[in-house]
């Protein structure tokens, strides 16, 4: 077995969606993967875009979105944010459909594309990646739908607080004197398509938060105060 088929299994085993499966399976799934690699803000595809190929990402952060229009003006609102270990594109396999959503990359990323007839044949041998697929989409539905809740009943200021401190838990690189850098560009109009409101009260909302608690200048966020942001994420 060559030295990138081992690696290719050694991926799949470590994906949920592919737990559990026979070498057999595994096998005929890697030998349907191709790596690829990209630079941070490429994207993986776009909404519209033809289907067929899901991805697996092994390094680096996907941010998923859509495109949404309000009268003549069009934005990004961010469906979800996926990790290494997490599958993109798995939706769109099974029906003659196309993409439904973007996939952009925070930061340099690495995957394993694979292609969906793969899948769909082992579908046919191995029943057990039928149940982790379904088990997987589930768990996609319920997370969209705890979203869409916490928009709905959370304040921006909350929302927003909670991000940012995802951002540095995921992104952010401690200094000396205890202020978190979050690494890559993250601008008030990201930060607005993630929590689903418009850059303009993500500016005011930052206000009320405090520049003193927490920094964004020229794309770049800084958590000045760590603990002051705890306390009002719990208050």
């Amino acid at each position: 077995m060559s030295a990138r088929l081992e690696a290719t299994l050694e991926a799949l085993r470590n994906c949920a969606l592919f737990e559990g499966l026979s070498d057999s399976t595994l096998t005929t799934l890697a030998q349907g993967c191709v790596e690829r690699s990209y630079a941070a803000q490429d994207h993986l595809f776009h909404e519209h875009d033809p289907a067929g190929t899901m991805f697996i990402i092994q390094s680096g952060q996907v941010s998923i979105e859509r495109n949404r229009f309000e009268g003549d003006h069009e934005d990004l609102i961010q469906i979800a944010i996926r990790r290494p270990g997490d599958v993109i594109g798995e939706f769109t396999l099974f029906q003659e459909m196309p993409r439904t959503a973007n996939a952009r990359c925070v930061v340099k990323t690495q995957v394993l594309m694979l292609q969906g007839r793969y899948i769909v044949d082992c579908l046919r041998r191995d029943d057990k990646l039928a149940l982790n697929i379904i088990r997987a989409l589930c768990g996609k539905l319920v997370e969209a739908m705890n979203r869409k809740s916490d928009q709905e009943t959370e304040s921006v200021r909350t929302r927003l607080v909670r991000e940012i401190i995802d951002l540095g838990r995921q992104m952010g690189k401690a200094a000396e004197d205890g202020t978190i850098e979050i690494n890559g560009k993250i601008t008030q109009q990201e930060l607005a398509n993630r929590i689903g409101c418009t850059r303009e009260v993500i500016n005011r909302t930052l206000s009320e938060i405090g520049r003193d608690v927490v920094e964004s200048k020229n794309g770049r966020l800084t958590i000045l105060q760590p603990k002051a942001l705890k306390r009002l994420a719990r208050g």
